[in-house]
Parts: structure tokens; sequence; C-alpha cells
């Protein structure tokens, strides 16, 4: 997944996750994991990888203050997406 599509995908799930609570930045049971996805998002766009990182796994481990489980289930299996691909960067051997 490309910085974009990351950035991209990090904006379609801190929507879907702020639903009509727009204006109230932590407000609800969603606060924690909103604050976790928005400190990822900000990481990413700083090319601050271990930062990321960590913000994503911080967020995986907020996913049960989601009370509905089918979010639930989304919102991990977006995160598990995020976290392979943040993986996959940073063991890959740099190009010479």
């Amino acid at each position: 997944m490309s910085q974009l599509e990351e950035l991209n995908y990090l904006d379609e799930l801190i929507a879907a996750l702020s639903g009509n609570d727009r204006g109230a930045q932590n407000a609800g049971p969603r606060g924690l994991i909103l604050e976790h996805l928005r400190a990822a998002r900000t990481a990413r766009l700083g090319a601050m990888q271990g930062e990321y990182g960590l913000s994503l796994e911080q967020a995986m481990e907020s996913v049960s203050c989601i009370p509905e489980k089918s979010a639930r289930i989304k919102t991990k299996h977006a995160l598990q997406s995020l976290i392979d691909s943040s993986v996959l960067k940073s063991v890959r051997p740099a190009a010479l």
C-alpha cells in the first residue's frame, strides 16, 4: 500500500468511527481508538515509521472500545491490513 493509500484508508476509518460526533474530538466510547488513529495519520504524514506502527498497534489494542460488534470486526481487519503493510515496509532491504 502506498503512503497515499494508507492515508486515505486512515481517513475513511476515522470518518467511519467518528460518525456524527465530528465536532467532539474524542467524545464517546470510540475516543481512545480515534486518538490512536489520528496519531497514526500524523506519524505517517511525518514519515515516522516507528511511531506510525506503534500508533496502529495501540489502535488495535483499543478496538474493544467500539461497542458495535460488526464495526469492531471491520475496524480490526482494517487495522491488521495497515499493520501488515507497515511491517512489510520496515523489513524490506533498502534499494542499492
